[in-house]
């Protein structure tokens, strides 16, 4: 084979990978508001606890996710010297409402989480609230596409999980010893009047489209190739 015609070969896998799976944003809820405190959103602090819980649906071909990236604030003066320990579970649909029947169908430990960005924001314009980013990798998580599902985030003591510049509704509840029961606790839904802010990223499958589309380009390159040797 000659090293034009290997160069094209070796091109031409890349752009195959490339097109297999794509990293991307599959999810995007919105960015942190920053004109409440968000929704408190904690477990382990001070009895009650608090969870949060918005929804979300991945569309075929980018169903799999492997990261999250999330905005939130601490109450008050606790924020420097608070050691995050954030829970994130995802909870299968109940009539338009999270399923707590079964329990959480995925529960990701956020020991991982990257640490936390100051993004320059203050939540409500409290200066000794700011607002920061959260970002968090985990093993590929593949949920069915066109499928409603639910996201919680929790953390340590007075953890607020910011509210989006995206409009719409998210859920909270209040109770003691959560998650384990949640069940219990399920009438007391309460409906939050904004979004919760973050977004998920995953494996992107190119539409078939795009795979012909590369194929032809290849086939083209094979061509010139052969054309020029003749």
């Amino acid at each position: 084979m000659g090293t034009s015609l290997g160069k094209c070969v070796r091109i031409a896998a890349g752009l195959f990978v490339t097109a297999a799976a794509m990293a991307d944003v599959i999810y995007d809820n919105g960015g942190p508001d920053a004109t409440t405190y968000g929704t408190e959103s904690e477990l382990d602090g001070l009895v009650p606890d608090y969870m949060a819980f918005d929804n979300f649906t991945l569309e075929e071909g980018s169903n799999v996710v492997t990261d999250l990236h999330w905005w939130g604030n601490h109450y008050l003066y606790y924020a420097p010297s608070i050691t995050d320990n954030f829970i994130i579970y995802i909870f299968e649909d109940n009539e338009g409402v999270p399923d707590f029947s079964s329990g959480p169908l995925h529960t990701i430990d956020g020991s991982a989480t990257t640490p936390r960005e100051d993004t320059g924001l203050d939540a409500n314009g409290n200066t000794d609230s700011p607002v920061f980013a959260y970002d968090l990798v985990f093993d590929p998580i593949t949920l069915d596409a066109n499928t409603t599902y639910w996201l919680s985030i929790t953390n340590d003591f007075y953890w607020y999980w910011q509210g989006s510049t995206t409009p719409g509704t998210s859920y909270s509840i209040v109770g003691p010893d959560f998650p384990n029961d949640l069940e219990e606790w399920s009438d007391e839904l309460e409906t939050e009047n904004y979004n919760l802010a973050f977004n998920l990223t995953g494996s992107v499958v190119p539409e078939p489209s795009t795979v012909v589309l590369l194929g032809a380009g290849v086939a083209m390159l094979f061509a010139r190739q052969r054309m020029r040797r003749s």
